[in-house]
């Protein structure tokens, strides 16, 4: 996932329009976000993790609107690389406080075309979802790691740390075609194995005693008929 271009207002200190546009800072690949502690670094993060999957990597999105605010939106484009081509994406997420709580409301569309491919909170969710095709968890641990939480990735349980890149680096199904390869081979084997078995219990009464007697019998039968 690569982000293009971030809107926001109504975030945390962000209370007038702010955007930001990555394609530009991240010509070369390569970009940092620096700034004052309180200057809004982890809010510009908070805010792509709120556009993808609706919530913040603190789990609630009524503690991250502005205080003097009722009102806020989150306007994310992000490119993803499908196959041969790339695609972009533009996903827009409101948020309002009123007296009876806290209203959302989001759409997906396709930043090329404008055709909407998902509207309302949760299609919205369940259509990033499959696109990107990394949950908010592993999001968290490998792309927009919060605050102090490398040191609890790096001490992971190997496991973990191999599921959680896997999926992040869409290996998954490399692993399943060499599990379907692997089975083929092993049921391949299997029958040559049962075939190998039913040849031996033809011969399993086979023995040196048999067979002299069995040569025995031929030689005496080939004498009677000569």
């Amino acid at each position: 996932m690569r982000p293009i271009h971030l809107t926001i207002k109504g975030i945390n200190s962000y209370a007038s329009e702010q955007k930001i546009n990555f394609e530009k800072i991240s010509a070369l690949n390569l970009f940092g976000i620096f700034g004052e502690t309180g200057s809004g670094k982890t809010t510009i993060l908070d805010a792509i993790v709120m556009a993808l999957y609706g919530t913040s990597e603190r789990d609630t999105t009524q503690n991250i609107i502005n205080v003097n605010l009722s009102d806020a939106y989150i306007i994310f484009e992000f490119e993803m690389v499908e196959g041969d081509k790339k695609v972009r994406y533009k996903v827009r997420r409101d948020y309002k406080l009123r007296p009876s709580g806290l209203k959302t409301d989001a759409i997906l569309f396709n930043a090329k075309t404008n055709l909407v491919l998902a509207e309302r909170t949760e299609e919205v969710n369940e259509r990033i979802l499959k696109i990107i095709r990394v949950a908010k968890k592993e999001f968290l641990k490998c792309i927009a790691l919060p605050q102090g939480e490398f040191d609890n990735f790096l001490g992971d349980t190997p496991m973990n740390r191999k599921r959680t890149i896997a999926k992040l680096f869409n290996l998954e199904q490399f692993g399943q075609e060499l599990n379907e390869k692997l089975k083929k081979r092993k049921d391949i084997a299997t029958l040559q194995k049962l075939a190998l078995e039913e040849k031996i219990l033809i011969y399993k009464d086979v023995s040196d005693e048999n067979l002299a007697q069995l040569e025995n019998t031929l030689k005496i039968r080939f004498r009677i008929c000569s």
